[in-house]
C-alpha cells in the first residue's frame, strides 16, 4: 500500500498545496493508530493498516517540497539532509516503543502515537506557511526561470566553442 500510495502522494503533492496535505496525512496516519487501538477483528487491524501506509506516504513527497521552499538554497542539502537521516532515526526510535508495551500493552501504545501524531499535524497546520505547488506560481516566475536557463545553455555552448577553439591544433 505504501509504495503504491507513494506514487499518488507525488501526484498529489505536484497539484495541491503541501501546507495542507502534511497535517491532513499525519491526521489519517493518527486516525489509523486510534482504529488500530480499537480493532476488535483481524479486519478492523487489517484495515488500520492499510491506511497507516497510505497516509505515510504522502509525508515525504509533501515534506520535501515545504522543506525545499521553506529553506535558503545555500542550505537546502543540510536541511533535506537532516530530514533524511531523521526519518531512520525515527524508525529506530520507534522500535524503541515495545519497552512501551508492558506497561501499557499494544493498544495504549497506539493510542499513545495516534495522540501524539494529531498534536503534531495540528502544529504543523499552524507552523507552515501556505506553499502552492510552484506550477501555480505564475507563468512569469517560469517564462523567468526559462529564459535563466536559456541564458546558462547560451554561456556553457561559448564555453565549449572557446575551448574547442583553444585546444584545437
Amino acid at each position: 500500500v505504501f509504495s503504491f500510495a507513494s506514487f499518488l502522494a507525488g501526484l498529489a503533492v505536484d497539484k495541491a498545496d503541501a501546507r495542507t496535505l502534511l497535517p491532513t496525512s499525519g491526521v489519517l496516519w493518527s486516525l489509523a493508530m486510534l482504529w488500530q487501538a480499537a480493532a476488535s477483528s483481524f479486519g478492523d487491524v487489517l484495515g488500520s493498516r492499510f491506511l497507516l501506509g497510505f497516509s505515510q506516504a504522502f509525508c515525504n513527497p509533501a515534506a520535501y517540497v515545504a522543506l525545499g521552499r521553506i529553506s535558503a538554497p545555500s542550505s537546502r542539502a543540510t536541511v533535506l539532509g537532516v530530514y533524511s537521516s531523521g526519518v531512520y532515526i525515527g524508525g529506530g526510535l520507534a522500535a524503541l516503543s515495545i519497552l512501551l508495551d508492558g506497561p501499557l500493552g499494544w493498544r495504549g501504545v497506539s493510542q499513545l502515537a495516534g495522540a501524539t501524531g494529531v498534536g503534531v499535524a495540528l502544529i504543523a497546520a499552524v507552523a507552515l506557511p501556505s506553499l502552492p505547488p510552484v506550477a501555480s506560481e505564475g507563468r512569469e516566475e517560469a517564462a523567468g526561470e526559462e529564459a535563466a536557463t536559456a541564458q546558462q545553455v547560451g554561456a556553457l555552448s561559448s564555453l565549449r566553442d572557446d575551448l574547442s577553439e583553444l585546444l584545437a591544433p
